[in-house]
């Protein structure tokens, strides 16, 4: 299982695949996020609390009190929110799986070291997200029934992908950064080598 993601992820670790899912992933961001009908509604409508896939966690009664003060508009457009949030999960999961695969590239890691494994990270996150977006979509269709075992997954799914997104997106700063000290190195003990070498030959 793991090396089949391997492989996958190596066919997204591709400068050209990574700025092409970057395009809808960081559409759909702005949108989400600045959108007056998205997030910043949601927020008000909450009186304050954020939507359920931005919390850490959460219970039934926390479910309970938002989709109270949501209301029957405000649970519709919550619905529709989390439908586009699907096709988000994907394309920043992708995205992320992809940068992650460039950054670990040799000289990071050689191509069978265990640390491409890494690249698996974001691809968790987008399944807890879809998890997450699917359980929520499903309480908002039972409201006001709200069967707790649905909840605790989605509340579960929530912290999954969070957890992932950081850890996956620590370690593609941390790839990069090495990356860079690497390349910067390898630059100057080549312009050492070049420097002693046209001193040699004045000598």
């Amino acid at each position: 299982m793991i090396t089949q993601l391997r492989r996958f992820t190596d066919r997204l670790g591709r400068w050209r695949t990574v700025a092409v899912l970057a395009v809808p992933t960081l559409l759909l961001m702005g949108v989400f996020n600045f959108h007056p009908a998205a997030v910043p509604y949601l927020q008000k409508a909450g009186n304050g609390v954020p939507p359920l896939d931005i919390q850490l966690g959460y219970g039934p009664r926390d479910v309970d009190s938002l989709f109270s003060n949501y209301g029957v508009e405000g649970r519709q457009r919550y619905a529709l929110f989390l439908l586009a949030d699907l096709a988000f999960a994907a394309c920043y999961g992708l995205l992320l799986a992809g940068l992650l695969r460039l950054a670990l590239r040799p000289p990071v890691a050689t191509v069978n070291s265990r640390w491409n494994d890494l690249c698996v990270l974001p691809l968790l996150a987008a399944c807890g997200d879809i998890v997450e977006n699917l359980s929520i979509l499903g309480l908002l269709a039972v409201y006001p029934s709200l069967p707790a075992m649905l909840v605790y997954l989605a509340s579960v799914a929530t912290i999954i992908k969070w957890s992932a997104a950081a850890i996956g997106i620590a370690a593609i700063l941390i790839a990069f950064g090495a990356r860079l000290a690497l390349l910067n190195g390898r630059a100057g003990v080549q312009k050492s080598l070049d420097g002693g070498h046209e001193h040699d030959s004045a000598g």
